[in-house]
Parts: C-alpha cells; sequence; structure tokens
C-alpha cells in the first residue's frame, strides 16, 4: 500500500503551519510490482560517483574531508543523475541502470511495513541522519542502522530522486500496475529527506 492512509499521524509530527506539505501523500492506494528490482544499498557515494564520471560535485569542504569517500554524493540535478546513469550503462552492459519509481523507492523504504516507517518512531535516532542528531551535516553513507531489507539511508542524509515527474493530485489516479508517474510535468520527485529535516522524513 502506497502513500500515508493515516495523515494525523504524520500531523503529529511536522511543524505548525505545514501541513500542506503531505496532503498528495494520500490517499493510500494499492500498487502492484510485476517486475523484480534491485536498489543500491546506500546512496550514490563520492568515490562512486567521481570513479563513474571523473567530476567532484558539490561543496568543495566535503571533497577535502578525509571521509569524502563515504560521503554521499550532493548537489547533484535528475539531468546529473541521468548522465551518471548512461555513463554507467555504458561501462556495464550486463545490468541496466536507472532512477527507482517513486512506488518502487516508498516499497523499499518501507521494508514490508505497513506503517509510517518500518520502525518505531522512536527507533528513528538509530536509522536516520537528521537535524537532531546529524550537526546539521552530510555523514557517511552506511553509518545508521539498515532498514529490515539491508537498506540504509532511506530515510534522513540525503535527498534521493526517483524517476517520476510530480503532480500533486497523482495519488488519486495513479494505476496500480508499476505505476511509473505522470507523463509529463515541471518537477521530478525525490525522497527521504536529509540530515537537515525534522523528525518526519
Amino acid at each position: 500500500i502506497m502513500g500515508s492512509a493515516d495523515l494525523d499521524e504524520i500531523l503529529f509530527e511536522l511543524p505548525d503551519g505545514e501541513s500542506m506539505r503531505i496532503q498528495d501523500e494520500a490517499p493510500a492506494h494499492k500498487v502492484v510490482f510485476t517486475t523484480p528490482f534491485y536498489l543500491g544499498q546506500t546512496e550514490v557515494t563520492q568515490a562512486q560517483w567521481h570513479t563513474v564520471m571523473n567530476t567532484r560535485p558539490g561543496p568543495e569542504a566535503h571533497w577535502r574531508r578525509a571521509d569524502w569517500q563515504q560521503l554521499p554524493v550532493v548537489s547533484v540535478s535528475w539531468h546529473d543523475i541521468q548522465h551518471y546513469l548512461d555513463t554507467l550503462n555504458k561501462r556495464d552492459s550486463s545490468t541496466r541502470y536507472r532512477l527507482p519509481t517513486e512506488a518502487e523507492w516508498e516499497y523499499a523504504a518501507r521494508a514490508g511495513s505497513p506503517g509510517l516507517r518500518p520502525f518505531p518512531a522512536g527507533e528513528l535516532v538509530k536509522h536516520a541522519w537528521y537535524i537532531e542528531n546529524s550537526d546539521d551535516t552530510v555523514q557517511p553513507v552506511a553509518t545508521r542502522s539498515p532498514n529490515p531489507w539491508g537498506l540504509h539511508d532511506m530515510l534522513g542524509n540525503v535527498w534521493e530522486w526517483t524517476h517520476d515527474w510530480y503532480s500533486s493530485d497523482y495519488y488519486t489516479h495513479s494505476p496500480a500496475g508499476m505505476p511509473r508517474g505522470p507523463v509529463t510535468g515541471d518537477k521530478k520527485i525525490r525522497r527521504g529527506g536529509s540530515y537537515h529535516c525534522q523528525i518526519h522524513l
């Protein structure tokens, strides 16, 4: 089930005046995956990006850190990611690399749980980097506990791009089988929150 069945649960965690941020997360609706897919266990690291693209996007300070290789790459646009994926696919023809759809991303982030997260809210600190525990700075990947499916940083640390175009009412008419988002749009969807976010990720 994709989307939020209980918006009140999310509203309880949001700062005052930010309820409009979640109206497009409803209604909850059934999604069926007919094709399997793989997802990377962590966000793309700076080391991975540099190996493929030979560039150093984002703040220079991130690249000067002693742990720069384990930091997730930041400040890359959706189109930058497409260039990265095209380059990666040319290097490795045995696999087709792509961004997950929003539905695939949410399925992986929930890790089989019907709830808002695959663990209690009180355990968020063990699984995610966010404003209260990150010192308001990006953190190395896989330094928080993974979700039940072995995926790290699905919540927090840095925002993650998905394949889909954004539409505020897409959840109301999303197809059940392998939804890929609206055909067109002017914004792409990112998910997961970041080290700078408050608790609702």
